[in-house]
């Protein structure tokens, strides 16, 4: 049987704090009560003996807080699941109207600060502490918290200045902190109702609200906190209308008056240039700005994931005790993660698919010895995974060392072992779900369900700039694993850094090397999105000689798995076949390669149809690959203009058929 969930509530005794621990119990979880009103916090625990407890809290007063969450970690066995800190004051007059005092001054009254600002604090500091101290449960958690907050954390209430700083500082709080948390396994997020009916006011106050019907239900405000409790977002403030509705309200803006660019004021520095790519920034707009913002080649993101903890803990671990795990399936090989060494393990799908996996092997490697050859400032802007080895049945060091049953289905075989590509970064995971994934399943529990499924693991983007999403995604064909990013969603999110045209552009100039460099067909190669500890290559000796002392740049210091960078990839050289340019077959091959592949490449400017952009595009492309050809393989240009009038031609005759990429 699973462990008993544990919780402890303070000012559990009424109010907001009475609902939680009403909602805790009746899911089966202990609840340990503390309150400045002990009597109420037995009265409350009284009727649910067998899962409550109450303790005596003075929230203002740290040795107090101490005390009580000493006892309450002790009764627990140890582990605290989940953490509310909820008691709280309403306003008192901290200064005088009018004291009719001549001299002297009047020390403030800031006990509201005391309980609601510190008292927080303090409740805070202790879960967060214990929490680092647990193990994780099966969901990769160590613990969550959910605090009180309110709407006069959002908006300025004049006669209410006290409880609205503190209001204020507490979202500030949950909104930095709560987006580093969960690098730890720990949540933290704020429930921020409107008025809700309480002891915290006057009965009259309470009359006439609800008579105008502005008071916020109890129930909205449980259902945020529900929400937080089966969910797994950090640092999000949910405020609870009079409605019943339940909105997430986003950190504020800066807009510069001059460039008219929106930034955060994150740290005291207002990013007014763009974007600065850290978490407490990404996580501060919604989906479709996290997308267009945050998936980026110019700028580092931490993945904030269980994950990136996992593959740095397991990067050294003897290879025994490392963990195998099933990432993607292709058409002659299964790919599985040999987690912490930052590596893959392509294993053939059978006897039939040995001889086409080696080719794999061997195109691969060609196609990476040539992307190196080339000086750092002509290479294009696209990473390939760094061939490994080749591995046989004869392999015994290699099959030694690998878990017992690792490899599900499988034993010893054929195999190409290289470089890994990790999957995007959680928040970015997490904002394609919300903006692309079906209505049916971006309620939060249907969401933990659907995140939990292995093909919305390893999440991997594909980049087709030569189709438009024509229908819509559903439940049972979404997947995250390979998503299609078509070219209509790239220019809807007018990605920093990701433009439609800059792909175009890097694949085109891909697609040069591949065709005069590496001379192969470029046959069903794919250009995904990704991360990884590095993407940069490494410069030549002769280049950092050129460089100088104070010019050689070292892409990254060690192999960190947090600090991922998202880029595109190239990868899959199995269906790819090398050409004789002096042979007179070559045009026909290359046209074949260009068209078989999916539809990565934009579609040429002659097809009927095509929108003003989508023409633009395909210049972009067509420019981009005769300069290229032309900067790094002159003697091969003519060629090149032969094949991009080809391709046209060819366009132009599917066009009618509406299969530009049909083979």
């Amino acid at each position: 049987m699973p462990t008993q969930k544990t919780a402890y509530v303070t000012g559990g005794a009424s109010g907001i704090g009475l609902a939680v621990t009403t909602m805790l119990v009746a899911r089966g979880i202990r609840v340990a009560i503390a309150d400045v009103n002990f009597s109420g916090a037995q009265a409350v625990a009284s009727k649910h003996p067998k899962l409550a407890t109450a303790y005596e809290l003075n929230a203002a007063d740290w040795d107090s807080q101490l005390s009580v969450f000493e006892s309450v970690v002790k009764a627990f066995d140890g582990r605290v699941d989940y953490v509310y800190p909820i008691a709280g004051i309403g306003e008192k007059m901290f200064l005088p109207n009018d004291s009719g005092m001549k001299t002297g001054f009047v020390k403030p009254n800031l006990e509201v600060l005391d309980v609601d600002l510190n008292g927080f604090l303090y409740t805070a500091s202790l879960a967060i502490q214990q929490m680092r101290r647990q193990d994780k449960d099966g969901d990769g958690n160590r613990g969550k918290i959910a605090v009180v907050a309110s709407v006069c954390g959002f908006y300025c209430v004049p006669t209410l200045p006290i409880y609205t700083a503190a209001k204020h500082a507490i979202i500030g709080f949950v909104r930095s902190f709560g987006k580093y948390l969960p690098e730890e396994g720990i949540t933290l997020n704020a429930v921020c109702p409107n008025v809700v009916k309480t002891n915290i006011s006057t009965s009259a106050f309470y009359d006439e609200l609800e008579a105008k019907k502005l008071l916020t239900p109890m129930k909205s405000v449980i259902e945020a906190f529900e929400r937080l409790l089966d969910g797994g977002e950090s640092g999000e403030c949910i405020e609870a209308g009079p409605h019943g509705n339940l909105v997430v309200r986003k950190a504020a803006e800066h807009i510069d008056e001059e460039t008219g660019v929106r930034a955060l004021v994150v740290a005291g520095e207002i990013t007014a240039s763009g974007f600065k790519l850290v978490n407490a920034i990404v996580f501060a707009y919604g989906p479709k700005e996290t997308l267009k913002h945050a998936v980026s080649t110019i700028g580092h993101i931490s993945p904030s994931s269980s994950a990136a903890d996992k593959e740095q803990h397991d990067h050294d671990t003897p290879p025994r005790l490392r963990l195998v795990r099933h990432i993607g399936q292709g058409q002659c090989g299964t790919v599985f993660a040999l987690v912490g060494t930052g590596m893959v393990l392509k294993i053939s799908n059978g006897p039939a698919k040995n001889d086409v996996l080696f080719q794999d092997c061997q195109i691969h490697k060609h196609v990476e010895e040539v992307f190196a050859a080339i000086p750092s400032a002509q290479r294009p802007d696209v990473s390939i995974p760094q061939f490994r080895s080749w591995i046989n049945p004869l392999n015994e060091i290699f099959w030694r060392d690998m878990p017992p049953n690792a490899l599900s289905g499988f034993s010893k075989g054929y195999a190409l072992l290289s470089e890994r590509i990790f999957p995007l970064p959680a928040p970015i995971r997490d904002a394609i779900f919300d903006r692309y994934a079906p209505k049916e399943l971006l309620g939060a529990r249907q969401k933990a369900a659907a995140l939990a499924e292995q093909k919305n693991q390893d999440c991997l983007v594909r980049v087709y700039l030569g189709r438009r999403m024509n229908k819509e995604r559903t439940a049972v064909n979404f997947k995250l694993r390979n998503f299609e990013l078509h070219v209509d969603e790239i220019e809807d999110l007018a990605l920093v850094g990701l433009s439609a045209a800059a792909c175009s552009s890097a694949m085109a100039q891909s697609l040069a090397v591949m065709h005069w460099g590496a001379n192969i067909d470029a046959s069903d190669v794919e250009f995904v999105l990704g991360s990884a500890p590095m993407i940069k290559a490494v410069p030549t000796r002769q280049e950092i000689l050129s460089m100088g002392p104070d010019g050689a740049m070292y892409p990254s210091k060690s192999l960190n798995f947090k600090a991922g960078s998202v880029g595109l990839w190239l990868l899959d050289f199995n269906e790819c076949n090398e050409f004789d340019p002096k042979e007179a077959s070559w045009l026909e091959v290359l046209v074949k390669g260009f068209f078989w592949n999916d539809p990565y490449y934009p579609r040429p400017d002659a097809m009927c149809g095509s929108s003003g952009r989508e023409k633009q595009l395909w210049i972009v492309f067509k420019e981009a690959y005769l300069d290229a050809t032309k900067g790094m393989y002159d003697g091969e240009f003519q060629k090149a203009v032969a094949f991009i009038e080809a391709i046209e031609a060819e366009g132009r005759k599917r066009a009618s058929d509406k299969s530009l990429f049909s083979a």
